[in-house]
């Protein structure tokens, strides 16, 4: 079945996504990859089951792969797409065919073959299994012929992802203390390196630009920058609300990071800036487990509740990439500015609010709201008009905050505006002022009048 899912924008609003719930069988995804004008999807079943469809959710096609089970993982590889298994096998399928290339692995402990991850790199193809201890195999694309590498700090059940950065193959292990472990292929050298939170599992990473991203199963939720030379860490913390990272994906200067929560969230990361925005997808799409970019739109694979139908969502790189102006530094508040603004996201938090009549987009928090109503009428329709754009992506000259990058300021004439773009498209305001900082401070000025178009909460 194929959702179409709009923003309440009003008019003018704009369209942030769509998604497919899978069918009856298609259940447990566990991996999405795209390539070869598909997007693929991996079903944990037994048998497993392999599902593909155009970008656009057209031409739906499932192929169950009799003698496995458990598909784990997937990556698409110039014509060909490698998958591997729980039961121990790896299958190589050819897309202009679709002949399936099904092996058995081995492991040199004789220990039952669980194959639950897979990694692309040059003529190799790397896989993390979940032995006891853990370990990498690494297969020969021509020939595939297997070399193992037992990882003797990585527990059963515990490599979780692979990526390739600095000629080392790192692994993440889900254990605690959560490290990563390099190996170099040629020396079979391991370096391992403890995450900077105690409690921090991760679960799965993305190399670039010479550093590794980490995301981690936390509350709140949170990534890693990690350069592995010298092994120093960098934390970025999400919304309290919140809960494990699971899926990461690049995308130009963005990181796009799919959390495994009910309903499913995504977050997108500016590199550059380091600050970000929310994306809170529809109740019927929850649990994310992969997400992959195709220069065009984000995928993001979802399992849904186990034993019913799965999901994929798609969401379209320009309508949520543009988080602020490339060319335009951030700027700094003076200290009570950031109070006001800190105060106001305070009450967002809380969900002490105020509403617009007919912009169910934004929200404003109770300090904004009655900033809001001081202004004049010319005033109030000016920043109306900016909103409305704000929350189509349109920002103008919106530039974000030294203090906290994820807040932009915008100016709307005289007025400053303090806003981001908050969860499911909704734009939030903390807080309303005059130039150059004067604020319209309702315990100084007194209690506005009120103004018909808004609506406390």
């Amino acid at each position: 079945m194929h959702h179409k899912h709009v923003d309440d924008h009003g008019e003018g609003g704009a369209d942030p996504g769509s998604g497919l719930l899978l069918r009856e069988g298609d259940i447990n995804l566990h991996a999405l990859t795209v390539g070869g004008g598909y997007v693929w999807c991996g079903c944990s079943t037994s048998p497993s089951r392999l599902v593909s469809c155009r970008p656009d959710f057209s031409e739906y096609e499932t192929t169950v792969l009799e003698g496995t089970g458990g598909l784990h993982d997937l990556v698409w590889d110039s014509g060909i797409l490698w998958m591997v298994h729980a039961s121990g096998h790896l299958s190589r399928l050819s897309t202009a065919d679709r002949s399936v290339q099904t092996i058995e692995l081995t492991s040199r402990s004789r220990q039952r073959p669980f194959a639950y991850t897979c990694h692309s790199e040059a003529e190799d193809l790397w896989i993390g299994m979940y032995t006891d201890p853990g370990s990498l195999l690494r297969v020969d694309k021509r020939s595939l012929a297997v070399t193992e590498y037992v990882l003797p700090k990585a527990p059963m059940w515990s490599v979780r992802d692979v990526a390739v950065c600095g000629g080392r193959v790192w692994a993440c292990i889900y254990d605690v203390p959560g490290r990563i472990i390099g190996l170099d292929p040629e020396t079979g050298r391991q370096t391992s390196l403890t995450l900077m939170h105690e409690h921090a599992l991760p679960t799965t990473l993305v190399a670039r630009d010479g550093h590794l991203w980490v995301g981690l199963d936390t509350i709140p939720a949170r990534v890693l920058k990690i350069d592995p030379d010298v092994g120093v860490q960098k934390s970025i913390a999400f919304n309290p609300t919140t809960a494990c990272v699971r899926a990461l994906a690049l995308s130009g200067s963005h990181l796009w990071i799919a959390l495994h929560t009910e309903p499913a969230e995504v977050i997108v990361l500016d590199l550059l800036r380091e600050s970000w925005r929310p994306i809170l997808l529809p109740p019927q799409y929850s649990n994310s487990r992969a997400m992959a970019c195709d220069g065009e739109a984000v995928f993001v694979g979802l399992q849904n509740r186990r034993h019913n139908p799965s999901a994929i969502y798609r969401l379209p790189l320009r309508r949520f990439e543009r988080i602020a102006p490339d060319d335009v530094a951030p700027v700094r508040l003076t200290s009570q500015d950031w109070y006001r603004v800190r105060r106001g996201e305070d009450q967002l938090a809380r969900g002490d609010l105020a509403r617009l009549d007919g912009l169910a987009s934004i929200v404003l928090s109770r300090r904004a709201g009655e900033e809001f109503c001081l202004l004049s009428d010319n005033e109030r329709n000016a920043v109306v008009a900016f909103l409305q754009a704000f929350a189509t992506n349109e920002q103008g000259n919106a530039v974000p905050i030294a203090e906290s990058p994820c807040w932009l300021l915008a100016r709307v004439g005289e007025l400053r505006v303090i806003l981001r773009h908050g969860a499911n498209g909704i734009t939030e305001i903390s807080t309303i002022r005059k130039a150059p900082g004067i604020a319209f401070d309702p315990e100084n000025t007194g209690w506005p009048k009120a103004v018909e178009r808004v609506q406390w909460q």
